[in-house]
């Protein structure tokens, strides 16, 4: 007997629903930006390696492009790989780290699709010149330099947004850098650039991407356009905008999820299992080697 419609839009809502932002660790690469230290940008997160399974704690650990090579990714929750630019050119330290990243490539691609996250925000570029990163998961590229104000939420149910608004996400002075040319149709355009003149190239295009990798599409990436990690190090105490923005990226991007069952067992899950059963089950993870 087939099951009821009504029993299977229960098992499918339990399956999207989202969790609460359990305990979750963070590798973050050092581009080289003096802003670079997590502890500096004030989105609530601490130093060192923590066991998940308490709400709503994030740790960091900051690794160097020169220990890149060596770190195991699987120890952490979510890559972070933080803006890296000054001066609208590419420093040599972020080459190379930029390097470090292109020789991570497999790897990173392997820590998404097994269901991890990613975030990056605004990469190095020469001033005006087009950019392809070449060590994400997906295609995308991105145009720059510039330094501009006013952004738009395309997709305001986006967990990503919440918190929140065009104008807490305008006005850093400056709040964007470029913006993306081309991307993987698997990531959306959640923020854009604002309005300048329905002429204007700047107008509407597309400044912060995010979207599902991997088997059941698990794995979580976002891609901005933004530098908030500048901004939360260089605006607090006074305001706070950016880093709700990178908490709420981060948080999402670290969410555990499960692949959507199929309707036989959504059916089965609906009835006896419940919603527990979807969750994936973290494995005790060892506390990675300290890093120089």
């Amino acid at each position: 007997m087939k099951p009821h419609p009504a029993v299977l839009l229960l098992a499918l809502l339990i399956a999207l629903a989202p969790g609460s932002a359990g305990a979750y660790n963070i590798l973050a690469l050092d581009m080289g930006g003096y802003w670079n230290n997590l502890a500096d940008q004030y989105f609530g997160a601490v130093p060192g390696y923590g066991t998940p399974g308490q709400t709503g704690e994030r740790w960091y650990t900051m690794v160097r492009p020169a220990d890149l090579a060596a770190v195991d990714l699987d120890d952490y929750d979510v890559f972070l790989v933080q803006s890296g630019f000054t001066d609208d050119w590419v420093l040599e330290r972020a080459t190379v780290a930029l390097d470090a990243l292109s020789a991570k490539r497999a790897e990173i691609e392997q820590f998404v699709a097994a269901g991890r996250g990613l975030v990056a925000w605004s990469q190095p570029f020469p001033d005006g010149a087009a950019s392809a990163c070449d060590w994400a998961p997906v295609s995308i590229e991105s145009e720059g330099i510039h330094h501009e104000n006013a952004v738009e939420i395309a997709e305001a149910a986006h967990p990503i947004v919440q918190g929140s608004a065009d104008a807490s996400l305008s006005g850093w002075q400056s709040s964007w850098h470029g913006w993306f040319t081309h991307h993987d149709p698997r990531l959306s355009t959640v923020v854009r650039t604002g309005d300048y003149g329905i002429d204007d190239p700047r107008t509407g295009r597309s400044l912060t991407l995010a979207g599902a990798y991997g088997a059941g599409g698990c794995g979580r990436m976002v891609f901005s356009m933004q530098d908030p990690d500048y901004h939360a190090y260089q605006q607090a105490p006074a305001s706070d905008d950016a880093a709700v923005f990178i908490r709420s990226s981060l948080d999402w991007a670290a969410q555990p999820c499960e692949p959507i069952p199929e309707p036989g067992t959504l059916a089965l899950l609906a009835l006896g299992l419940g919603g527990g059963a979807l969750r994936r089950i973290r494995r005790s993870r060892r506390a990675p080697s300290a890093i120089g």
